[in-house]
């Protein structure tokens, strides 16, 4: 057996084993999505958001679309994916990386609307026609309010 003192577990490391297979699993279709931002009140609804996808480049455009955001005064969020080190790097909030009791408090939020089943949360909602296409594997979407 593994001696208990050889590793410190932290409530950070709880939350990223909790999320992991919940975001790595892919899943074909929006049920899921729509059914979690409804249980959090449909933020997308609220929040002016520029979405960036494409092969090569969204990083770049994304970085830009939140210089000029910040530039003219706007809060800005910043999402790319994916991390080079530490899973907070994927999030910024005006131009600051979320810290690990960020991520922490967000999880143990979200934590009880998700059920064991990865990448399923335990609310429903209506099912969407069709089905979405796969995306890439990496993506950046700048927020402002």
């Amino acid at each position: 057996p593994e001696d208990p003192g050889s590793r410190m577990v932290t409530a950070y490391d709880d939350a990223l084993a909790f999320l992991f297979p919940r975001v790595t699993t892919i899943k074909f279709g929006l049920d899921t999505t729509r059914a979690l931002l409804a249980a959090v009140g449909d933020p997308h609804a609220i929040i002016p958001v520029i979405h960036v996808g494409g092969t090569n480049g969204k990083g770049s455009v994304a970085a830009l679309c939140h210089s000029v955001l910040a530039t003219a005064g706007y809060r800005t969020g910043l999402y790319t994916s994916p991390h080079l080190v530490s899973f907070c790097e994927l999030f910024q909030i005006n131009g600051q990386h979320i810290t690990q009791a960020d991520v922490v408090r967000l999880v143990e939020k979200l934590r009880p609307l998700l059920s064991e089943s990865p990448a399923r949360p335990a609310t429903s909602t209506r099912t969407g026609p069709g089905s979405a296409r796969p995306r890439a594997p990496s993506s950046s979407t700048t927020t402002c309010a």
